[in-house]
């Protein structure tokens, strides 16, 4: 100890030398000795302000999600164009539509923003403002020429999103001011599925091949698989494209399919042949990208029928558990657009059409028959639990766990149901990148 207080001491006066600019000598760590003088021009320099800069257009977005006014007015009369977006496609408009900002909303207007710009998943600013009830918002931007008759990726007009009582009427005038009634807005929301469903015969007819990349390496197949266009699913599967396709996550037809829980198609590729056992670049087969109780045992059952087609082959590939599935591709968000409606109405349908297809003298199976008979490789059947409720299903779990635990099973479960679906949102998108709003299939 003393010797250490010493050392230290005589550290001080060495230091008290080198600052009065005497000559010194330090020792190193090595026990070497340097000979140094202080000198004041060398350490004495001034210290500059650490500084941290933005973009203008970080800072444009961020300050009309602040609704900063100022700001805004600021940057645009420095020539900054209104309409600049971010990554997932919202503009200024779209962030103070849902702000609320009513004053920010006609300042980027009247100085050239466009009323009807779209996000990555097709959201007008009117889609916006009306999923957040703003509804001063809602009539500022159709003064603004905003269109009320446009859909976004799900097939939802501004006013299938509306919350409010007051939203939704004044969304409601301007569809009867346009003449838009119930009728005329099926049509709307099913344009994009009657487009690309002709350019599908299209193609057939003129030979083209059905198996043509998209900017995400998706095929046809995968567009019509992802949003459940049935008709369109089934031409080009009887035209002969390629079921095992790849996009450039590695998934398949019936990837999509699955993870978008579209019964129907999953069907129609099961009997057409589609391999259950691929496995996306994420190892992850068909069975593991839906958490859909109904839609596993469907892609179980088409996966057993496969086998016993092949007449004691080789057994499928190898599957990952379920319980080590993750989500792995995010996107902006989920903003409101996720009804439980929507899950509701596809459970009834799924347990009206498995009540439709139970063969009473079947003892207990629901025979999907696509054109050919019982016996044929493409047919899967199923026990009609198989389209039950989710709410009827028998339970999946071996053991019924402690309550202590409970809970948090509970909490992981919501979590990633949340991650599904905002997940799901982000796959729409990706395949949906080649599908112009008129519905069109455009070549990269």
């Amino acid at each position: 100890m003393l010797a250490a207080k010493a050392g230290r001491e005589d550290q001080l006066r060495v230091l008290e030398k080198y600052l009065a600019g005497e000559e010194v000598a330090f020792k190193s760590h090595q026990g070497k000795d340097f000979e140094t003088t202080y000198d004041p021009t060398v350490w004495d320099k001034p210290v500059c302000d650490p500084k941290i800069t933005f973009d203008k257009q970080a800072i444009f977005l961020d300050a009309a999600t602040q609704c900063d006014e100022a700001t805004v007015v600021q940057l645009l009369d420095d020539g900054f164009d209104p309409n600049t977006a971010n990554p997932d496609g919202l503009t200024a408009l779209h962030q103070c539509a849902i702000e609320g900002s009513v004053k920010v909303t006609s300042l980027l207007v009247n100085r050239g923003a466009n009323a009807n710009a779209i996000d990555n998943d097709w959201w007008t600013p009117l889609h916006a403002a009306a999923a957040c009830d703003h509804w001063r918002v809602v009539n500022s931007l159709i003064a603004s020429n905003a269109q009320v008759d446009v859909v976004n990726v799900d097939g939802d007009l501004p006013l299938d999103l509306a919350e409010g009582d007051k939203t939704r009427q004044i969304l409601e005038s301007e569809m009867q001011v346009l003449g838009l009634d119930e009728e005329a807005r099926a049509r709307i929301r099913g344009r994009d599925e009657l487009t690309f469903t002709a350019k599908a015969k299209l193609w057939v007819e003129d030979q083209t091949d059905l198996n043509f990349r998209g900017r995400c390496n998706e095929t046809p197949l995968h567009i019509a698989a992802s949003n459940g266009w049935v008709d369109a699913c089934q031409c080009l599967v009887d035209a002969g494209a390629d079921l095992s396709a790849q996009d450039e996550d590695g998934d398949t037809p019936l990837h999509l399919a699955a993870f978008f829980e579209q019964y129907k198609i999953v069907e129609i590729l099961g009997a057409a042949g589609a391999k259950v056992g691929m496995m996306n670049r994420f190892m992850q087969t068909p069975l593991v990208m839906s958490e859909d109780a109904t839609m596993i045992r469907l892609i179980k059952a088409i996966g057993q029928n496969q086998k016993v087609s092949r007449d004691g082959g080789d057994e499928t590939s190898r599957r990952r558990g379920r319980s080590g599935s993750s989500v792995k591709r995010k996107s902006y968000a989920d903003k409101g657009n996720l009804r439980k409606e929507d899950a509701r109405r596809m459970m009834q349908a799924a347990a009206e059409y498995a009540e439709a297809n139970v063969d009473d003298d079947s003892k207990g199976k629901v025979v999907y028959t696509s054109g050919g008979d019982p016996s044929s490789p493409g047919v899967v059947e199923a026990t009609p639990a198989l389209y039950a409720v989710p709410n009827k299903l028998p339970s999946t779990t071996a053991k019924e766990e402690p309550v202590a635990r409970q809970s948090k099973k509970e909490k992981k479960a919501s979590k990633k149901k949340e991650a599904k679906e905002s997940k799901r949102q982000k796959r729409l998108s990706k395949v949906n990148a080649n599908v112009d709003k008129t519905g069109s299939c455009t070549l990269s």
